[in-house]
């Protein structure tokens, strides 16, 4: 399919438009058949379009069908036929059933009456209105032949003595049969009638031609045959006659001599009746029949098989058509109905429907007939038990119903597109019709002519877009759409005409052939301005979103070319001073060394601490652990952390807290890394000699709690007005003509904001370059208890790891060296396993309770950590669910601490490892146990 791209649209203001019926009068009338279109109110169905064919099929003039169907649709229908259509427009109102039936109308204006087929079909709702559209033919000569083949049902006044059957007794001896009375009535005749059967000989009861079976019957049971079955024709006393069937089942004495019978006898009228309509149905000339066929069910036997010229079919390709012979994917060209054919005529399941009470069925598919044609057929099937036997017979007929196909396609789509031009083109002489045309709407002048092509040489010229000319006069003549319609079954094609006024518009065209002759094209246009204009909107949109993302990918890419040079700056002062210690002969040089080793370890930790902070604050992961602690533990971390910083650069640190609580409840940590980190960015910012200000001051509270705002304020460098606009964005830093002593991961910063806003407060920055920054926070805390007390050191004695054994699973040298030093330094017995099978193999042959506590690395080969405690906690001991396991991993993300926790591990420790935070959790471990 050729499609243009669609490019710098605009909105549409027209797009409202749609075709009306009377814009699509002329190709619309030249339909066969009527056409109808109903919408849904209250009082059930209401008609609101129909065309000439409906009026002229029915004898009305259009002003007197309106005014005859303003009150009900169902005006003009048969008294008779009124309940069942009535019924079929319930339920298509109530679930969207399709109607398809057949009923009788009066001819306006005479006493005649027609025969009408309707097939309605819901389509989509148009807002809260819903339609329905309707086709309409005459099958009046189709009817009329059907009920001449049953007209001697009506001579004979047939009427059904019962659905059941009806039980007699005949004794054997005597030959006396007895009836109910009811059934003796229509013989009209005593309920006892003896010399059955010879009786039947010179009574006129059964029919002449069945005497002898009859009599064959009864004789069968004097004969001594447990059972037996016949079907005969017998005539009532009102003069008309009946099909029955009868069975007997004998009773037989002591000495095995037939003593009686019970006779079951059930009409089998209708089902001859049937029989004889299904055996004449072909003679009726129904002008679309194009097979008709019969085919005994239970035995798979083909009966008669004939095209509709009275061709019979050889019997090697009879089962072809109706059961699916080799050939069937070539016959239904659709893999879908082809499933549904095969379903619909499999003889075991039509057997099973006719059990049911369904006798009728039928399916529409598309077949390609023995000249390659592919047309549109339906296949009825009607069911009937043979006459005189049990075997079901299936009638089949095939009808050709492509031309009821086209109208209902060719309306549905015309109706349901907003087109402002229709078109009928003959591809013989290329002459065209237009059926309606929205271009004077457009100031534009009438096409000249009535051939297609120089039509459009002239609407290329005078209307088409210079850029879409050349694809027009390509593709849009006679002879080149025959060619793609060939082997297509529609085009498409968009392009962008130029009105009289300058103003464009988007078009789009579909063409598609109308009749299945292939001579008759149809060519459709709509606008489709509103939306290009959203296409191009939705372009733009994409492109910005492209723009977003490359400047977020530059953004990272900075961080990792900065996290580069930050990281190997303190590995690099590591690795120096390590080689300058093993060589240094001087104690207080080698202390000086270590010291300076200690402090790029402390900033490297650092930047990968702010890493894993800012992971966990955009995960939503940050947990907040809020208890009371007093304004003077807030000032010794200033007095021991900042203020040194700032008397080595000789700032001017001014400190003043007085935010009207002594204590408060929050989370310390997070309250001290929030100015801790906006401090030293303060310190880090401030050329040596400059000032830092940071103060504090009460503001009124909210939701029950006090309010504190504190203020950073330097005289640094500043920040530039583009800078600000990111500053609190992850990744960024400015990169101005700072010192390469400044150094950081950029996103402290982000980190603050995160905290700040977690802590339900606020932050704001102002800044001029080289005039200084200044740092607003406000927070909101509950006041603490009075009588807390300033935090102490914690003593360095751990008592419960005195002598306590410990089982360390570990594979790096290093770490093992390390971890076992720190661990006996406190006291504890060490046992070292290099991998996890060694870990639980280890604790598996040790007696209960030997081990205090397991340290668990959890990346190890041969079995990792997460395994080998699952296989501990799986061991049949009592100490194997309670020893406390202690993940010590570099793995520090949220994801990660789960998996441990679900594997079974208690306490969750980072490398590089703190010697108290160790301490102290394997303590608490073991005495919490």
């Amino acid at each position: 399919m050729l499609r243009k791209t669609v490019i710098d649209g605009k909105k549409d203001d027209r797009s409202s438009e749609i075709i009306t019926p009377e814009q699509l009068k002329t190709l619309i009338d030249s339909i066969q058949g009527g056409i109808a279109t109903y919408t849904f109110s209250p009082e059930g169905l209401k008609i609101i379009y129909f065309n000439e064919g409906l009026c002229r099929m029915l004898g009305y003039t259009r002003e007197e069908y309106e005014r005859a169907t303003k009150d009900s649709v169902i005006t003009a229908v048969f008294d008779e036929d009124v309940p069942y259509l009535q019924e079929q427009i319930d339920r298509h109102i109530e679930d969207g059933s399709p109607i398809n039936c057949t009923y009788r109308v009066h001819v306006a204006n005479s006493d005649e009456y027609k025969w009408l087929s309707i097939r309605v079909t819901p389509e989509e709702k148009q807002g809260s209105t819903r339609y329905s559209n309707a086709i309409i033919n005459d099958v009046t000569e189709q009817k009329l032949a059907e009920e001449s083949a049953l007209i001697h049902e009506a001579e004979m006044g047939l009427v059904m003595l019962q659905m059941g059957r009806i039980l007699c007794e005949y004794d054997v001896q005597s030959g006396i049969l007895t009836m109910p009375d009811e059934y003796a009535a229509k013989y009209g005749v005593a309920t006892s009638l003896c010399n059955i059967p010879y009786i039947v000989k010179n009574a006129d009861i059964i029919d002449e031609a069945y005497v002898d079976t009859y009599i064959e019957f009864y004789e069968a049971i004097r004969e001594g045959k447990p059972t037996g079955k016949t079907e005969y024709r017998e005539k009532w006393v009102d003069g008309s006659t009946h099909w029955k069937r009868a069975e007997f089942s004998s009773v037989f004495d002591s000495g095995g001599k037939p003593v009686k019978a019970i006779i079951a006898v059930e009409d089998t009228t209708q089902q001859h009746l049937q029989y004889e309509l299904e055996q004449s149905r072909p003679t009726l000339s129904e002008k679309n029949l194009l097979v008709h066929a019969l085919f005994n069910l239970n035995t798979g036997e083909t009966l008669d098989y004939a095209y509709r010229d009275g061709t019979i079919v050889p019997e090697e390709e009879r089962t072809a058509f109706l059961f699916g012979g080799d050939n069937l994917d070539f016959i239904i060209i659709d893999n879908e109905e082809r499933r549904r054919y095969k379903q619909l005529n499999d003889p075991k399941k039509l057997l099973k429907c006719y059990q049911n009470g369904e006798t009728e069925l039928s399916l529409d598919y598309r077949r390609r007939m023995s000249d390659g044609e592919v047309i549109w057929v339906r296949n009825l099937l009607r069911m009937v038990r043979q006459p005189g036997g049990d075997d079901i017979l299936l009638f089949e007929y095939c009808y050709d119903i492509e031309a009821e196909k086209i109208q209902e396609l060719m309306y549905k789509s015309l109706i349901s597109e907003n087109f402002d031009y229709v078109a009928r083109v003959n591809g013989e002489n290329h002459h065209f019709d237009i059926i309606t045309n929205a271009g004077e709407a457009y100031g534009m002048s009438p096409v000249p002519g009535n051939d297609m092509d120089e039509a459009v040489r002239v609407i290329v010229r005078d209307y088409i877009h210079p850029d879409d000319r050349e694809m027009i006069t390509e593709k849009i003549n006679v002879e080149m759409l025959k060619k793609d319609l060939s082997d297509r079954e529609l085009l498409e094609y968009t392009y962008r005409m130029v009105l009289p006024d300058g103003e464009i518009r988007y078009k789009e065209i579909n063409i598609y052939y109308m009749d299945r002759q292939r001579e008759l094209i149809i060519i459709t246009r709509k606008d489709i301005s509103s939306f290009a204009f959203k296409e191009v909107q939705k372009n733009q949109e994409l492109v910005n979103a492209l723009n977003e993302a490359e400047q977020a990918n530059r953004a990272k890419g900075e961080f990792l070319s900065r996290m580069s040079h930050d990281m190997r700056t303190p590995m690099n002062a590591i690795l120096g001073m390590t080689a300058l210690a093993k060589e240094e002969d001087n104690p207080p040089r080698t202390i000086e060394y270590l010291e300076n080793i200690n402090e790029s370890s402390k900033f490297l930790l650092g930047l990968i601490n702010d890493i894993l902070d800012l992971s966990k604050i955009e995960s939503g992961h940050i947990e907040l652990n809020e208890f009371a602690f007093s304004q003077k533990d807030f000032d010794r971390g200033i007095n021991t952390v900042i203020r040194p910083i700032m008397e080595a650069k000789k700032i001017d640190f001014v400190y003043n807290m007085d935010c009207g609580a002594t204590n408060i409840v929050a989370d310390k940590l997070r309250f001290n890394q929030i100015f801790f980190n906006l401090l030293s960015n303060a310190a880090k910012y401030t050329p040596e000699g400059g000032r830092v200000e940071f103060t504090a001051e009460h503001i009124p509270g909210r939701n029950g709690k006090n309010g504190m705002r504190f203020i950073i304020r330097d005289n640094g460098i500043g920040m530039s007005e583009k800078f600000l606009e990111i500053a609190f964005s992850p990744f960024t830093r400015e990169e101005r003509n700072v010192s390469s002593e400044v150094q950081g991961s950029g996103l402290g910063l982000a980190i603050v904001k995160n905290l700040v806003e977690a802590m339900e407060g606020n932050i704001s920055v102002s800044s001029t370059v080289g005039q200084g920054t200044e740092f607003v926070v406000d927070l909101y805390a509950t006041a603490g208890d009075k009588t807390v007390l300033d935090s102490v050191k914690m003593a360095d004695y751990y008592p419960a790891l005195d002598a306590a054994q410990m089982l360390l699973v570990e594979d790096n040298e290093m770490n093992v060296m390390v971890a076992q030093k720190l661990l006996e330094r406190k006291g504890c017995i060490v046992t070292v396993a290099r991998n996890g099978q060694e870990g639980v193999r280890l604790f598996s042959r040790s007696s209960e309770g030997h081990y205090s506590a397991v340290l668990m690395d959890v990346r190890m080969p041969v079995m990792d950590g997460f395994e080998a405690t699952r296989r501990i906690r799986a061991l049949d001991r009592a100490d194997a669910a309670e020893v406390p396991i202690i993940a010590m991993t570099a793995d520090a993300f949220i994801e990660d601490r789960s998996k441990m926790f679900e594997a079974g591990m208690n306490i969750h420790l980072t490398k590089p490892i703190e010697p108290h935070l160790m301490y102290s959790a394997i303590s608490g471990a073991i005495l919490s146990k």
